[in-house]
């Protein structure tokens, strides 16, 4: 049964659907993102950074894994002296000239936010903090394709790989503290940041089953079967501890509740209708009608019996049939932070807008959506569940979750693939990892920032407010 907080937290949309920024001021400086030349990440990899994810906890560290089967934190607030900085450009760049010259390849190029930021003598570089490469004890022996922080603290985080392992670490010791092996190579891996019951790890693979293995025991506690092929994507559920959603090169995205066999739903997406969600108890349902009162859009549930329902009852859950979206994959999926809607992507150059609560297509035209993708892309979601950030090719499309429209194109940052993207609430800026090898980073552009200083506080203004 879906969660309900997805249907009460619709009291935030207007009547029409439509998402709502908070404010003016977060849509602003949504609007005006450009790669920034004020602070600079310096990338340690020497292969394609393959994912990103932000710590829950301070939405400070960032975590990296690579296609050199590297892993790296930065810290996105502190600064590192620039004399460590400097030491470790050269050890990186002598790096990566040694990976190029023994893969008789091309020399790596620097981003082209290292060379804007030279030209900034204010800015600031963020180095790694630490640094797990293919040599050290327990690394992978082959790329990282996925990476995510343990939700409660940062003394956890999980990595997986092509080496078909997935692996939980200790920050602070940088060892490995339990290793899963699989059958197949590792896409995806996520950890449910509303858990309160359980440590479980929801890992895609290269296998058709989806393993669930649990961090504590350090075994498998759960295997969804149902797709087809590859399993590419996973997200839990920001509504529900106990519901995932997974996506697969089957064409397929499957929506499990792990307390029950089975999946809970197929998204289909010829499904627009509204759909009736059973009560449980009684043989009720009810259907959930948005109405303005007073200008103000508020929820109704009504509340219905079999009766008064028109023809023989349905069930609103279609899992006995299998649609096939055609012959693409679903490169990636994420939910919106408020836990109203999924959104997918497919290697067919369309994104989908899902309603988390009827399970319907929501017929949201992304136009321009271009995704060739050969393995998973990375998602991501402004905190106002507002905007999506989309890779495609070497620039990250903006859209508009609730109309679809095209806000920016964030270009001239990476010479490569852009792999994958992450929003940083906190900061207001977006992480995008390429195989340029490179992390760069998009913030607000500094004549907005400076607008809005010069609004909140005039020219000729000491601060003091009292008479005298």
């Amino acid at each position: 049964m879906p969660s309900s907080l997805p249907l009460l937290l619709r009291e935030h949309e207007t009547a029409g659907g439509g998402c709502r920024l908070p404010n003016a001021v977060g849509r602003d400086r949504l609007r005006t993102l450009e790669f920034s030349n004020a602070k600079l990440i310096r990338s340690v990899h020497t292969g394609g950074v393959a994912a990103l994810d932000l710590d829950p906890v301070e939405q400070r560290y960032l975590l990296a894994g690579a296609g050199d089967a590297s892993i790296a934190v930065y810290d996105t607030q502190q600064p590192t002296p620039e004399a460590e900085a400097a030491a470790q450009a050269a050890a990186s760049e002598a790096a990566r000239a040694e990976a190029a010259l023994a893969a008789n390849a091309r020399v790596l190029r620097p981003s082209a936010q290292a060379g804007a930021a030279a030209a900034n003598a204010e800015h600031t570089e963020h180095a790694a903090l630490l640094s797990i490469g293919k040599t050290a004890p327990g690394a992978h022996r082959f790329s990282v394709s996925c990476v995510a922080w343990y939700p409660v603290d940062t003394g956890l985080f999980v990595s997986g790989g092509f080496d078909s392992e997935v692996k939980v670490w200790d920050t602070n010791t940088q060892h490995v503290v339990v290793s899963f092996s699989l059958s197949a190579r590792v896409y995806a891996a996520a950890m449910s940041a509303s858990a309160a019951s359980h440590c479980l790890v929801t890992v895609g693979s290269g296998d058709t089953q989806v393993m669930l293995c649990d961090i504590i025991s350090g075994g498998f506690t759960h295997t969804l079967s149902g797709h087809r092929a590859a399993v590419w994507a996973v997200a839990w559920s920001p509504a529900s501890e106990w519901q995932l959603v997974t996506g697969g090169c089957d064409g397929q995205l499957r929506l499990w509740d792990i307390r029950r066999s089975g999946p809970l739903h197929i998204f289909n997406e010829h499904d627009t209708q509204q759909q009736r969600v059973p009560l449980g108890r009684g043989g009720g349902r009810r259907e959930v009608a948005a109405r303005r009162d007073s200008g103000a859009a508020q929820l109704h549930l009504l509340w219905l019996d079999e009766s008064q329902m028109p023809g023989p009852p349905r069930s609103p859950f279609p899992c006995s049939f299998h649609p096939s979206f055609g012959t693409w994959s679903l490169a990636g999926v994420v939910p919106t932070p408020n836990g109203l809607h999924w959104l997918s992507a497919g290697t067919d150059d369309r994104v989908r807008l899902w309603d988390a609560a009827t399970y319907r297509h929501e017929l949201v035209h992304f136009a321009g959506a271009y995704n060739r993708a050969s393995r998973a892309r990375q998602l991501a979601v402004s905190d106002d569940s507002s905007t999506l950030f989309h890779p495609s090719g070497s620039v990250v499309q903006m859209y508009d979750v609730g109309s679809g429209q095209l806000l920016r194109t964030l270009g001239g940052g990476h010479f490569d693939t852009i792999n994958c993207c992450k929003w940083n609430p906190a900061a207001q800026e977006l992480y995008s990892g390429s195989d340029d090898c490179n992390i760069v980073v998009w913030a607000p552009a500094p004549e907005r920032t400076r607008a809005e200083r010069a609004e909140g506080q005039p020219a000729d203004s000491d601060g003091d407010a009292w008479s005298d």
